[in-house]
């Protein structure tokens, strides 16, 4: 690495870092649907910017399974109606977010995995943004095929083949995992 390098390396990391502990993701609402051959998330993620000032934030998103088996179909700034450009890396994708000064945002990600017989949508990550969500909402549509074995967490409530989760103040100590048969 040359010395140019290192030293916008050494301007830019300051800022990433500082603006971490700035914006705050403060909920989700993700729609799961499992059939035969795949394991399909819709998510809607918000995340705040409680300070004065645009913050830019390079995010990390894991998946439980290598990200070359995972088909991205769609990151999206829905406030700002905005596309957002993507890298996948070794089992996620890394993009840049930018929120304006006291500015809520919805970002929209969602992604298809091949269905097993433990699927996982990692929750625990959440830790990284040292505050619990203020709410997080789930369900599960099911493909009349597909028979649950059990779940890392009890549903709420059932309607037919859907399942619905309902949480506040939510900072996961585990992992959402759906077993098949």
């Amino acid at each position: 690495m040359n010395r140019l390098s290192w030293f916008l390396l050494g301007l830019w990391l300051p800022m990433l870092v500082s603006s971490q502990s700035k914006l705050s993701f403060i909920g989700e609402n993700i729609d799961f649907r499992i059939d035969e051959a795949s394991f399909s998330i819709n998510g809607l993620y918000q995340f705040v910017n409680y300070t004065n000032s645009d913050i830019t934030q390079i995010i990390y998103f894991p998946f439980a399974i290598s990200a070359d088996s995972v088909n991205v179909k769609r990151v999206f700034n829905v406030t700002y109606v905005q596309p957002l450009q993507f890298q996948l890396k070794k089992s996620g994708i890394v993009f840049r977010l930018t929120v304006f000064a006291g500015d809520t945002i919805s970002l929209h990600l969602s992604y298809v995995q091949p269905v097993s017989k433990e699927n996982i949508y990692i929750l625990t990550s959440t830790k990284i943004w040292k505050e619990a969500l203020q709410y997080a909402s789930y369900s599960l549509s099911i493909d009349s095929l597909v028979a649950i074995d059990a779940f890392s967490y009890k549903p709420d409530r059932q309607e037919n083949n859907v399942f619905y989760w309902n949480k506040t103040n939510f900072l996961p100590e585990k992992d959402f995992k759906i077993y098949i048969k």
